[in-house]
């Protein structure tokens, strides 16, 4: 169009917002893992997720690794976040339930990524 920029098309423009959600959900996953406890059972499942987070984030068994880490977001998410056990006068209850439904949207993100794939700009394709 004009003489000198780049033209992106709608393909590309696609490629590159994939990309780029698919970063900034690990980050978003990675942020999640900050801030906790780490106790030694945990430091093994933080090491799995970490790996899988990386996987994700540079498209290598994608599908797989987020499949992964949806499940091991389920089971922490039930144990870390009961926010159901709470009186709901509580501050306590209202942090929980927040967070558990964050890391639900999060696992949201993670079945989508599984479900339409990665697009141009990963390893697998």
């Amino acid at each position: 169009l004009f003489a000198g920029l780049p033209n992106i098309t709608e393909t590309e423009k696609g490629t590159y917002v994939s990309l780029f959600g698919r970063i900034l959900l690990i980050l978003l996953f990675a942020a999640l893992g900050l801030q906790g406890k780490f106790t030694p059972l945990s430091i093994v499942f933080a090491t799995i997720a970490g790996i899988s987070g990386v996987m994700v984030a540079v498209g290598f068994k994608a599908r797989d690794s987020a499949m992964v880490l949806v499940a091991i977001l389920s089971v922490a998410n039930i144990v870390i976040n009961p926010w159901w056990m709470h009186s709901s006068e509580s501050a306590e209850w209202d942090f929980l339930r927040y967070d558990f439904f964050q890391w639900l949207s999060i696992m949201g993100g993670f079945l989508l990524l599984a479900n339409t794939g990665l697009g141009e700009l990963s390893l697998d394709e």
